[in-house]
């Protein structure tokens, strides 16, 4: 129907599509070219914009991948200045094990010993004193507990007192001293002497000596000297023996 107002006033009456058919379809079929070209120029144009993300993306990672081999080369050469501290570490090690071997079983027992025999009172008499020491090439040992620590040697005793011992105040007298830990008062027993005025009471022990009692005789003061010092000595004398070797 016509779709007239009815305040025109007009006749309604059908209304005829004269359009010939083959006009419809020519219409349609362009309509559906415009369509399918749009799409076609939208794919092309999401597949050029992928393509050129994509190429965005590997040129980046192409450019952070040439700035970090610029930097390993750098740093590989950088490494390279710091080749002599591995012959030097091995020095310094081979340095260390001499000064232990050395210094390992240097103990002033003199000083040590006359310490020693100050800490017993006046009432008593040593009659045996047994040292036994390390040697230089012997590991350090120890007392075999948990919380024992290395020792140098340990020194036995034996003697008699006219007077009874104080077992806890001697051996307190006795650790007090630099260089001596863990003594033990092993035995104390009544030794009437037929010529004694009194009765004598005879003891024994042992004590540990530890690695205080070092004198550090072969410790000597490090001077440190700053890589581009050492770096720059060693240089001079490399270019030393080689002009020493021409001549």
């Amino acid at each position: 129907m016509n779709p007239v107002p009815a305040s025109v006033g007009a006749p309604r009456s059908p209304q005829v599509n004269l359009l010939p058919p083959d006009v419809a379809e020519r219409r349609a079929a362009s309509r559906t070219r415009r369509v399918i070209v749009a799409l076609v120029i939208l794919f092309m144009v999401g597949v050029v914009g992928i393509w050129f993300f994509t190429f965005t993306l590997r040129q980046a990672a192409e450019q952070a991948l040439a700035d970090e081999q610029a930097i390993t080369t750098q740093k590989q050469t950088e490494l390279a200045t710091y080749a002599y501290l591995t012959p030097l570490r091995a020095q310094v090690d081979n340095a260390l094990l001499a000064r232990a071997a050395a210094g390992q079983a240097d103990v002033l027992w003199a000083d040590q010993l006359n310490a020693f025999l100050g800490a017993f009172p006046e009432s008593t008499k040593l009659d045996q004193l047994l040292v036994s020491p390390t040697t230089p090439m012997a590991p350090y040992t120890t007392d075999g507990t948990l919380f024992g620590g290395i020792d140098v040697g340990s020194v036995s005793f034996s003697g008699t007192s006219t007077e009874p011992l104080d077992i806890t105040a001697l051996q307190n007298a006795i650790d007090a001293l630099p260089g001596f830990e863990r003594s033990s008062i092993d035995s104390v027993s009544l030794a009437p002497e037929a010529d004694a005025a009194g009765p004598l009471w005879s003891y024994s022990g042992t004590v540990r000596v530890t690695i205080n009692a070092l004198s550090g005789r072969v410790t000597t003061e490090q001077e440190i000297v700053p890589i581009e010092e050492d770096s720059q000595a060693s240089g001079d004398a490399e270019a030393g023996s080689t002009d020493g070797s021409e001549g």
